[in-house]
């Protein structure tokens, strides 16, 4: 198992993005990506009992992802495949073996994120992360657990 997490930069978010990650786990929770920016604007995907779910929050205006066939199990020890694709910062696109959902935010609201690109999970010794997190009232976001195979 990974014990791990990558962090990657986000400065790219604002012209677009295409991230592919495969993964395989048999456990039912836990965190897959994670950004955030100012007050109330984050993004983050996660398996939620067993199934891949999200949110895109601009300024604490929150846009679930909620994926069709949203009851199918990821935590089935099988390869599956996150793929997330951004358009010029408006236009978000996640799938998950090929389902995916579309979540559009205010075209006038930039969807700025300023913390690195978390996959896999986040450090938990990182007070500016762990500030932000309190903060916002995310504490359902599962962190710190070894839990995720990642193809590489």
């Amino acid at each position: 198992m990974s014990t791990g997490y990558v962090k990657l930069e986000t400065k790219t978010f604002v012209d677009g993005v295409d991230l592919s990650l495969e993964f395989r786990t048999q456990l039912a929770h836990g965190l897959l990506l994670f950004a955030f920016g100012g007050t109330g604007t984050y993004f983050f995907l996660q398996l939620q009992d067993g199934s891949l779910a999200g949110r895109l929050s601009v300024a604490g205006r929150q846009y679930p992802f909620v994926l069709d066939g949203d009851s199918v199990s990821v935590c089935d020890g099988q390869w599956h495949v996150v793929r997330l694709t951004t358009r010029n910062g408006t236009q978000w696109h996640v799938t998950v073996d090929s389902t995916g959902t579309v979540r559009d935010p205010p075209r006038r609201a930039d969807v700025v994120l300023s913390s690195y690109l978390y996959v896999g999970g986040i450090p938990d010794d990182d007070s500016e992360v762990i500030a932000f997190i309190r903060r916002n009232q995310l504490e359902h976001i599962q962190y710190s657990q070894s839990w995720l195979f990642i193809a590489g």
